[in-house]
């Protein structure tokens, strides 16, 4: 998992990954859910450039509802 950055005590993370499209469609054939279990994949060179610009201990904020405008 390349450039990761975790954001919770079980281990999820945003990271780069050099099959994220396809990995996300072969993970919902399985598990009929596109995505994964909690981790933000990223292309190898997005998470590259995310993981140089920013700061260790930076927070993370995860949204789990939609905001209203």
């Amino acid at each position: 998992m390349p450039y990761s950055m975790f954001f919770s005590k079980d281990g999820k993370a945003i990271h780069g990954t050099e099959w994220a499209t396809i990995r996300s469609y072969l993970h919902a054939y399985v598990t009929e859910s596109v995505g994964s279990m909690g981790c933000v994949g990223l292309a190898g060179e997005d998470a590259e450039i995310l993981y140089e610009w920013t700061p260790k201990g930076t927070n993370i904020i995860v949204m789990t509802e939609e905001l209203e405008e």
